[in-house]
């Protein structure tokens, strides 16, 4: 079966991520102060991003949010908290670094994954990284209900022709 693409798009404020909405996105990313690559003061702040959920959710739509840093060593122990605060705000999807600012770490998956509750999903991306079918099946072992990738149509067709026969199961 076919599916649909989504159209997912930046917001990098709840104004933007209004409008993202309203002029036919299917899901919005954004990220919280912390985490968050921009340099400017133009991320959501917990409370903005409880607001953005609410609308988008009332209009069918989803709400990424994005790790665009990776956490150092020393930043890891905040990830949780940083985690169950969007959880708490409504998110339906916490995304990895796609790896323009440092690549993903398969292990930030079990991070994520600890600490979301159920309903809320992974997603690994992987622009630099996410390239091969054995990363691909590592990430849904570990956690990862979504994956992107600039190599999608390579790891589909892959997984496709015979991986999908391994048929490892998550450890959820």
């Amino acid at each position: 079966m076919l599916q649909q693409p989504e159209l997912l798009a930046p917001a990098g404020s709840l104004e933007t991520l209004k409008y993202a909405v309203m002029y036919g996105a299917d899901a919005v990313y954004c990220a919280l102060p912390e985490f968050g690559m921009r340099a400017a003061p133009v991320n959501l702040t917990v409370g903005e991003l409880h607001e953005g959920c609410i609308f988008a959710h009332a209009r069918g739509k989803k709400v990424y949010l994005t790790l665009n840093t990776l956490p150092t060593n020393e930043e890891l122990s905040k990830l949780p908290r940083y985690i169950q605060d969007a959880a708490e705000a409504g998110v339906d999807y916490v995304k990895t670094s796609t790896g323009r600012a440092g690549a993903p770490a398969l292990s930030h998956i079990r991070v994520m994954r600890e600490a979301l509750p159920e309903g809320v999903g992974v997603k690994f991306s992987g622009f630099g990284t996410l390239n091969a079918p054995e990363l691909a099946l590592w990430a849904f072992f570990l956690g990862a209900d979504v994956l992107g990738s600039p190599c999608g149509n390579v790891l589909v067709d892959t997984l496709a022709s015979g991986y999908a026969e391994v048929g490892m199961q998550g450890p959820r």
